[in-house]
């Protein structure tokens, strides 16, 4: 919707006090959420003594109805206001990505705030190059360029002037956060030549900009700005930006400035408390031979140590002719010495793909300890001809790691290629890896050699992994190994030296077959793993047999809502059985009810019951998940609990009445399901071309005061129970009869 080159001039001098005036109204909300709109160059003109005057209110129905509003463009208009109440300019509720700029807003108030823009709970808005002009004369009253409730805004370049007992240019409460927009036009406010911020602002949003390698020296919350990127753009963060966090910016970067020492996003030495979330880096490195790193993790030990750093929701995708490519790298910049460099790195839900003609990893992390790196996707290719590297997760010297629920995908086309899913290897200097965590990941690795997971160390605990090896070569594949190298070769997990290994609970599938127990550390455990091909062909009893099947069912049912609302349940029976009909008895099950987790236990019969709520008519949905257990694969069913509105019964009490005195007669009706009385239903009437409402009571009982016809006869009329939650709809016709 376009709106533009209007003139609106109202004065509302007759209104009551309390009467709100709007030049222009836009509403969204639950019945549909109001888009793509811009209101352009539009004149607004109000006087009067309304008690609420906006020029232009923008809100959500009901209130708090989060993105209410996208996309909405306020642009070049011109605002005049004079009122003796509550004045504001442009008003946004709930609105998201949206632009409010160029406009003139001039309010003035006698007896009220003056806010020339005001906002409540919005979000990523660029207000910008707006001209506001906003003054109450009124004694303990507030006035504000720019009023913000619970809202974040990138504010950029406002002429603002303001005037009255408490004026402010800029008002917000302690939830709202003012961003100062930055891009080329003002690039030289923030930094000096050398890309150093300069700015006292500790919060800013970046725009478009290019070309440019910047430092941060002091704490920043530094986020994109919806729809813009950076291109060919670094950022540094010393040990003084610690605190700081990185979000929402988009890089595009292709060249050959990367190297060892310099990523896209740098964190140095003594950096700590850092939060990388949510952006996106698309690097092609044209580099040949040399490196290029996508988020660089630069520590040291003693006060150059990185700590508390968060990596979350990033998309990276790297590709070119460099020889090494690494989306994050944890480094030492002591390589002669094994102490630890980078601590409590936390890394989630991230996404990465590589691809390169040598060597990709997803994670790097070198001296590394007390992380965790959980739930992110991983995929790459090394497309080079000569001995390939691909590493989903790999590190060296760590310690205290946990690598949990990730999926790994990767391969390499070269013979002489290596691809590790996940792998820990010692120091240069040769001190192990010690505490490694593997768990519930899905790893699949193709290559010459193709090694699931490759520990070299002690007290690793590889448990509950998915491992699907496959060795281009055609080579053996040992499912599980304790040989004594960690290096080249082919297993679905490859343990080397230490002790107190726990490798137990993985499904692990080759296209080869072999184990090799040989020089396992003592303490070492390997038990419970199914390897399917090894089984398969080979039926060693001396191995676990391999998972049974399972299936399950959830009971549908059909019940029939309480007529006044209140909250029934209904027992939900699910059953889960082996692939040989046997009852799977002391098993977790969980169900998904409408979206919230209840958990329950099957019995001896293998059937788990659990109490659904229900209130209003509808369907409720049901999923059920077993997740396994030793011996069993897991199963899932749906199913669902219908609840019927109920039908009603509307009956006349009131038949016949008497003209006398009175001009109004009461006529009673009931509302009943069955038996069971309706209280406080809203119900109407129409007769003699009037229509009445009114409410049931306690009993049941809905009286309407009617106006008496003057002439004694019969009358149609028509009462309509709309219907509710609970409740199917109802019309009841009939005749009443006035003596």
């Amino acid at each position: 919707v376009v709106i533009e080159d209007n003139s609106i001039q109202w004065v509302t001098a007759d209104s009551p006090s309390k009467a709100t005036a709007m030049g222009i109204e836009i509403v969204g909300g639950e019945e549909g959420v109001s888009s793509d709109i811009k209101l352009t160059n539009n004149e607004i003109t109000i006087s009067g003594d309304a008690g609420n005057m906006y020029g232009i209110d923008c809100y959500s129905n009901p209130w708090d109805y989060d993105g209410a509003i996208v996309n909405l463009r306020v642009q070049g208009n011109k605002i005049t206001l004079n009122g003796n109440g509550f004045v504001e300019g442009i008003y946004l509720s709930r609105v998201i990505d949206s632009e409010v700029s160029a406009n003139t807003i001039a309010i003035e108030s006698t007896g009220g705030n003056a806010y020339g823009v005001g906002t409540d709970n919005i979000h990523d808005v660029n207000v910008e190059g707006n001209t506001i002009s906003a003054t109450t004369t009124a004694e303990g009253k507030k006035a504000a360029g720019i009023n913000l409730y619970q809202s974040d805004i990138n504010e950029k370049a406002n002429d603002i002037t303001v005037s009255g007992a408490t004026a402010q240019e800029i008002k917000s409460d302690s939830e709202s956060v003012v961003y100062a927009l930055v891009d080329e036009d003002n690039y030289d406010q923030f930094f000096d030549a050398e890309g150093k911020y300069i700015n006292e602002a500790e919060n800013i949003t970046l725009a478009d900009l290019s070309n440019k390698d910047i430092t941060f020296d002091s704490p920043v919350n530094v986020k994109g700005a919806l729809g813009t990127k950076l291109t060919n753009m670094t950022i540094k963060l010393t040990a003084d930006a610690s605190g700081s966090r990185i979000s929402d910016l988009t890089f595009v970067y292709e060249g050959d400035d990367l190297s060892w020492y310099h990523g896209v996003i740098d964190v140095l030495s003594g950096a700590k408390d850092i939060a990388i979330s949510n952006n996106v880096l698309d690097i092609t490195a044209t580099n040949a031979g040399g490196t290029a790193m996508a988020i660089y993790l630069s520590g040291d030990i003693g006060d150059g140590l990185i700590s508390n750093i968060t990596i979350s929701e990033n998309e990276i995708n790297m590709k070119g002719t460099a020889q090494y490519l690494y989306a994050v790298d944890a480094i030492s910049n002591s390589w002669s010495s094994d102490d630890t460099a980078v601590i409590g790195i936390d890394a989630y839900n991230n996404k990465i793909n590589l691809e390169g003609p040598y060597y990709v990893a997803g994670f790097y992390l070198s001296h590394t300890a007390d992380s965790n790196i959980h739930d992110n996707l991983i995929t790459g290719l090394v497309t080079g001809t000569g001995s390939g590297v691909a590493y989903g997760i790999a590190s060296d010297c760590a310690s205290k790691m946990i690598y949990d629920n990730n999926v790994i995908d990767l391969a390499a086309d070269s013979s002489g290629s290596t691809v590790y899913g996940i792998q820990a290897a010692p120091s240069y200097g040769g001190t192990p890896s010690t505490d490694i965590t593997v768990t519930n990941n899905d790893i699949t690795v193709s290559g010459a050699s193709a090694i699931g997971v490759g520990i070299n160390g002690g007290n690793s605990t590889i448990k509950d992994n998915t491992i699907d090896v496959t060795a281009a070569d055609n080579e053996t594949i040992e499912s599980i190994s304790t040989a004594d190298t960690v290096g080249t070769g082919n297993s679905g997990v490859k343990l080397t030296g230490g002790a107190n290994a726990d490798v137990s609970g993985n499904y692990i599938n080759t296209n080869q077959n072999n184990m090799d127990l040989a020089g396992a550390g003592s303490g070492t455990k390997v038990g419970s793993n199914y390897v399917k091909e090894y089984i398969e062909k080979e039926g060693n009893p001396d191995l676990p047999s391999a998972p049974k099947a399972t299936s399950s069912t959830v009971q549908s049912a059909t019940v029939t809502a309480d007529p006044n609302g209140k909250s029934k349940t209904q027992n939900i029976a699910i059953t889960v059985k082996d692939a040989n009909g046997n009852p799977v008895a002391g098993q977790t099950i969980q169900v998904y009810v409408n979206g919230v987790l209840k958990t329950v236990k099957t019995n001896d019969k293998g059937v788990a019951t659990l109490a659904v709520p229900y209130k209003a008519g509808g369907t409720v949905s049901l999923v059920a998940s077993f997740n396994g257990a030793t011996g069993l694969l897991g199963s899932s069913a749906t199913g669902k609990l219908t609840v019927k509105k109920n039908a009603v019964k509307i009956a006349a009490k009131t038949k016949k009445v008497k003209k006398s005195k009175a001009k109004k007669a009461k006529v009673k009706f009931t509302l009943k399901v069955g038996k069971t009385v309706l209280k406080k239903k809203a119900v109407t009437i129409k007769i003699n071309k009037k229509t009445y409402k009114a409410k049931t009571n306690a009993k049941g009982i809905v009286t309407f005061k009617v106006k008496l016809p003057k002439k004694a006869k019969k009358y149609k009329y028509t009462v309509k129970f709309a219907g509710d939650n609970f409740n199917k709809a109802k019309t009841f016709k009939g005749k009443l009869t006035v003596k």
